[in-house]
């Protein structure tokens, strides 16, 4: 049987002095408080990161192909080049790609005008992200023909006062003419993410190429969807590789660099927030260890003078911190983590979407992280432990190896 904690155990459970038991139970919430903190940090920061980043991919797309915008080069991508034909087959990392064309124009209502970018679609277009912010009306039809049908977002239907199944005028530039086009508002959606939300209509690709008298080969650009989102950087170096000198690849967070970098600034300040907690944590581990030796003067005293060894005592006292440290973090998780899931069931807590561009406040489980996050608290608590069991080794003089301590 293990003395030191089998003694460590009972001491835990019974503290000798009243006051004693609230302090260890202040120590025990201090604890678990700073762990539920973390827990709910983290699954709210990785909430965060996926809300935006799904809403921005489902827009655009994880990878993007598209000329440069130089004098000589042309600002247009022919799809029956051997480049595009080999994307799927030489790269099995990419789900599937879609082609886009960009046009700028005027969207006139009944007494306001706003500019929009006309993005042009293809008729197999992946419809999952815009159905799932559909909030009236239905997708646009496209068939063998141009379809007339567009998609326009709810920030733009109130401001030209648009409802689905009435007519939207348009107004391009072709060339040095302007070229009206009238189109049905098939559908209306909010995605919350302003900067596109604010300017973007969507509607049949071959709309575009009437306008610029282009073939149905010629686009402005691909979009590249890939089965793992998180090697897109790796697999838009290898395309690039092999793609024409004046076709350009990059990832979304090259496109759209003001929300990624907003979300690696709350990276930083999560991460800040953690590592304060962590002193926290460990602050109220020492308090507590010096706590129980004081509480416990007379008994390791009697302890001692039955024959306990110094090294054997420390063990008691270590184990009773190891103790305490255990039961408040147990219970943090188990706050923290229930804390999560309600919020994800519920979305009791709302957000200002314009600002944050997400409505409520977003939630995931990285169980690998929380398990990280976790282990190093243990970690640093044991670093702890041991720097104090050095100290007090030196300072009573025990001579004992150090192994008689672990």
């Amino acid at each position: 049987m293990n003395l030191p904690f089998f003694i460590a155990r009972r001491w835990t459970s019974a503290a000798p002095q009243r006051h004693t038991q609230r302090i260890l139970r202040m120590g025990v919430a201090c604890i678990a408080v700073c762990t539920a903190i973390m827990v709910l940090a983290v699954c709210v920061l990785v909430g965060f990161k996926q809300g935006i980043s799904q809403k921005v991919f489902g827009f655009g797309s994880h990878i993007q192909i598209q000329p440069y915008a130089l004098d000589d080069v042309p600002p247009y991508i022919d799809l029956s080049a051997p480049h595009i034909a080999r994307l799927t087959t030489d790269y099995p990392q990419i789900k599937r790609w879609d082609p886009f064309l960009y046009k700028e124009g005027l969207l006139k209502g009944e007494e306001e005008s706003i500019g929009i970018y006309f993005k042009g679609l293809p008729q197999n277009f992946d419809t999952a992200f815009f159905a799932r912010h559909l909030t009236a009306g239905h997708l646009p039809r496209f068939g063998l023909q141009a379809s007339n049908e567009i998609l326009i977002s709810e920030k733009t239907a109130k401001t030209l006062q648009l409802q689905p199944g009435d007519k939207a005028r348009t107004y391009f530039i072709a060339g040095e003419q302007l070229r009206p086009r009238a189109f049905t508002v098939a559908g209306i959606y909010k995605t919350g993410l302003g900067q596109f939300d604010e300017t973007y209509i969507l509607g049949d690709l071959r709309q575009i190429q009437r306008l610029d008298g282009l073939t149905e080969n010629l686009v402005g650009g691909i979009d590249l969807q890939l089965h793992n989102p998180q090697i897109r950087q790796a697999v838009c170096d290898a395309v690039a590789m092999t793609l024409p000198y004046e076709w350009s690849c990059y990832p979304c967070d090259r496109l759209f660099p003001e929300i990624f970098d907003w979300l690696a600034l709350i990276d930083v300040n999560v991460w800040v927030l953690l590592v304060i907690l962590w002193v926290v944590a460990l602050i109220s581990l020492l308090s507590i260890l010096f706590i129980c030796m004081m509480s416990r003067k007379p008994q390791a005293a009697m302890l001692s003078a039955m024959g306990l060894g110094s090294p054997a005592l420390l063990r008691v006292f270590l184990w009773q911190s190891g103790l305490i440290l255990g039961k408040g973090m147990l219970i943090g998780n188990a706050a923290g983590l229930l804390t999560a899931w309600l919020q994800r069931l519920s979305g009791a807590v709302r957000l200002n979407e314009e600002v944050y561009f997400l409505s409520q406040v977003p939630i995931a489980f990285p169980w690998g992280l929380l398990l990280a996050i976790n282990l190093i608290c243990i970690a640093l608590a044991v670093l702890l432990l041991f720097v104090i069991t050095l100290l007090f080794r030196k300072r009573y003089g025990l001579t004992r190896d150090l192994k008689a301590l672990a």
